[in-house]
Formats: C-alpha cells, structure tokens, sequence
C-alpha cells in the first residue's frame, strides 16, 4: 500500500490540488446560487456561516500527504522548495482566508503553483529516478 502511495503521489497531488482550484472557483457561484434560490428562509441563521462540509480541510490533508510523499523521492531541491512552499501558502490561506484580506487570492495561485510542482516532479524527477519496489 506504502509503495502503491508513493509511486503515485504526485498524480494524488495534481488532482488534489486541481480540485481544490476548481473548488474555489466555482464555489461563490454555488454559494450566490444557493441564496439566490431562497434555500435559506428568512430569520434562519444558516446563510450566516458556509453552507455545507468545509471541504478546504480535507484538500489540505490531501495536499500534504501529497508533497510529503511525492518530495521524499524528489532529488531536485528547487522543486521541493516549491512543493513544500506551495504547500505552506495554500495551508495559511486556507486557515487565515476570513482573517487576511487577499488570502482567497493567494490560495487559488498556491493551488495553481502545487499542481505546477507535482507535475513537474512527476515529468522530471520520477520518470528519471522512479521509485524501487519494496
């Protein structure tokens, strides 16, 4: 299962992070049509808060087995920095999105940039070195 994760790591990363990009993009239009729609009645206090499961935590957790497993085998240092950069960016501003204004702005680019990384590690770094079978 171990050998399973880590051969294909950067192709969970490319997908985790394009999902999370999608998510954030069509995410307002999903949220105004809800409101749109009257799904929240008046007096109800549920359009106060996000409607639905906070998915942006489970594309962190995704995220981050993602660039731990896909920059262990990674024998290019810059593109380790970028994952775990990337990464780093993407979690903060997640975490810190209603507290800092531009942090949605600077989510959306970090996704942009993990998907970037794991491709580039996946083209370059696998593809050269790939991983041994235990």
């Amino acid at each position: 299962m171990t050998v399973l994760l880590k051969k294909y790591a950067d192709h969970v990363g490319i997908a985790a992070s394009g999902l999370c990009l999608v998510h954030c993009l069509a995410m307002p239009f999903v949220t105004a049509f809800w409101l749109q729609n009257d799904h929240c009645a008046a007096g109800n206090d549920c359009c106060d808060h996000a409607t639905g499961f906070n998915y942006d935590y489970l594309f962190v957790v995704f995220s981050a087995l993602a660039v731990w497993l896909a920059s262990s085998h990674c024998s290019r240092l810059w593109l380790k920095a970028m994952m775990w950069a990337c990464f780093t960016v993407l979690a903060a501003g997640l975490l810190l999105e209603h507290r800092i204004e531009g942090a949605h702005t600077a989510t959306l680019f970090a996704a942009v940039g993990l998907a970037a990384a794991h491709f580039l590690n996946w083209r370059y770094c696998r593809l050269c070195n790939p991983p041994r079978e235990a």
